[in-house]
């Protein structure tokens, strides 16, 4: 087993830390002390579901058996058997004191085992408990009472068709394979649009997901189980979609329940692409110049999943210049009770239009497809545009336009009305790193790396408009987060309008007008009439 030197002082410093009464249970996480040995009912202050989750999982069975291999150390290899005969010993009867029979925990875990018993010869697991471990695991990852429609029930099926090869009865290992290739080809055509967006709401998991569907690929190769060719299709679908949604330097936008991530070997497509049965849109601009200073858009609204979705609809994240502007907040962690997690999911993490102490509720995709949608896109050669409403608060209803073209100058309408007076935000969430200047209740100046932007609001129709900046969280990483801020500029009323636009210093916006649902105005010398 050959690796790198810079994974094997990954390796390494994951095992010392084991070592020496630290448990690194995911990279990102805070060590668990194990001075006194793994307590496997181990509760985190702070993200207990999520720990635990990844303590069952076992995954650091693997990284641990790597070293063992690769330094031939007999002592790890015992070290790592122990670990899985305690495991066993202590949880194998799903009594629900801690997360060991959750579908995640499950799916990962026998992975993890067979791989220790693959890889460690005279080390390995005694036979008669290693069948015991699997006929345990095929059970539960085959039973539907266990089964989640989403990402986890696609692992639960990777892990079955994997675990089952070691099913001595012939019929039942059959049983198994066929269960995890009807719900394989089921969840595709489920968790997929047309276009090959995963529904879940997060680029992060599009590309998780992509990846087990990829290791099942290869599973179904060596049992030489052949799959249709529409499946075919609309995994290459799935796969080639990740280079449109990924921003010029080639991170994941950080939509959704996703974090900072980078894809290193991928190349951009620049292409314009709506979604309208995800409720995601990306518009962008190739540079002439340098790809990673291309202009990248996206907008959010809509929905086909609860999972991983955040209330950030009709909100948009804005690249340009190398940098981000305009961004989403992560995730942070999936306890909904922790204030961080709270506040990431509210409208007002998001660059969004929202209503003061007031939020929206999700019911699910068909009842709130008509209220809640993207309901026109289309681009010229000067600028791109595209429209949503969102209707699911109570007696009101928002429609946002947002125009870019080619400078690039972005221009944002908010559209509300209401049957009682309500107060309205509209909400530009900022990259932790912009200095923020206020000239004027209409005006602010940006400056992100040595680039100066213009964010003004237009008082419409003489009414009264206020803003001002507030702090907010940003979350790149799991269980970390940092301050940020974000512009709010606010107006009231029954029927009320924000006209707003987004340039960087030197690009000259002038005699904008917004009348009968017609827009003018002048862009460093040109003139635009748009109808919306």
């Amino acid at each position: 087993m050959k690796i790198n030197e810079a994974k094997l002082k990954v390796l390494t410093r994951q095992v010392d830390s084991y070592r020496k009464g630290s448990l690194i249970i995911k990279s990102s996480f805070k060590p668990i002390d194990v001075i006194n040995g793994i307590d496997w009912n181990y509760k985190h202050p702070d993200n207990q579901n999520t720990y635990q989750t990844y303590l069952h999982s076992l995954n650091f069975i693997t990284v641990f058996t790597e070293l063992a291999v690769h330094n031939e150390d007999e002592n790890l290899m015992k070290e790592i058997r122990n670990i899985i005969l305690d495991w066993n010993k202590k949880n194998r009867s799903n009594d629900e004191k801690n997360y060991a029979w959750a579908e995640h925990p499950v799916a990962s875990r026998i992975i993890n085992i067979i791989y220790f018993q693959e890889h460690t010869r005279s080390y390995k697991l005694n036979k008669k408990i290693f069948n015991q471990i699997i006929i345990d695991h095929c059970e539960f990852l085959n039973n539907e009472k266990n089964y989640k429609m989403n990402n986890h029930g696609l692992m639960m099926d990777n892990a079955l068709l994997r675990a089952s090869d070691y099913i001595g009865d012939a019929q039942l290992r059959k049983v198994y394979e066929e269960k995890a290739l009807y719900r394989i080809r089921l969840s595709l055509y489920r968790d997929f649009s047309r276009k090959g967006l995963h529904l879940e709401n997060s680029p992060e998991y599009h590309r998780m997901v992509i990846i087990i569907y990829r290791k099942i690929m290869n599973t179904l190769k060596e049992k030489g189980i052949k799959l249709d060719a529409q499946f075919k299709n609309l995994y290459t679908l799935a796969e080639d979609f990740k280079s449109y949604m990924i921003k010029p330097n080639l991170e994941y936008p950080m939509l959704g329940d996703t974090g900072q991530i980078m894809e290193k070997n991928i190349v951009k497509r620049f292409s314009n692409l709506v979604d309208y049965d995800a409720g995601l849109a990306v518009l962008q601009r190739k540079s002439k110049v340098e790809l990673k200073n291309s202009t990248y858009l996206t907008f959010r609204c809509g929905y086909q999943s609860k999972t991983h979705k955040h209330l950030d609809d009709l909100s948009l994240t804005y690249y340009l210049n190398g940098h981000d502007l305009f961004i989403d907040p992560g995730k942070y962690s999936y306890d909904a009770n922790e204030p961080i997690r709270k506040y990431l999911l509210s409208p007002k993490a998001h660059t969004t239009v929202s209503i003061k102490n007031k939020t929206y509720k999700l019911s699910n995709p068909f009842a709130d497809s008509n209220d809640l949608k993207i309901t026109k896109y289309y681009s010229t050669k000067d600028y791109r545009i595209i429209t949503g409403v969102n209707k699911l608060y109570e007696n009101l209803n928002i429609n946002r336009t947002v125009i870019i073209t080619n400078d690039p100058a972005l221009i944002i309408i908010d559209r509300v009305i209401s049957k009682d007076m309500e107060t309205i935000h509209q909400n530009f969430n900022l990259n932790p790193e912009a200095e923020i200047e206020k000239i004027s209740e209409e005006r602010y100046k940006v400056k992100l790396n040595e680039r100066i932007y213009n964010i003004e609001s237009l008082k419409l129709h003489n009414k009264e408009l206020s803003s001002n900046v507030e702090k907010g969280f940003v979350s790149y990483k799991f269980a970390k987060y940092q301050e940020n801020k974000r512009i709010v500029f606010e107006q009231s009323g029954k029927s009320t309008t924000f006209l707003t636009y987004v340039t960087e210093e030197n690009i000259k916006v002038e005699n904008m007008k917004f009348e009968n649902k017609l827009l003018n105005f002048t862009c460093n010398g040109q003139r635009y009439s748009i109808d919306l």
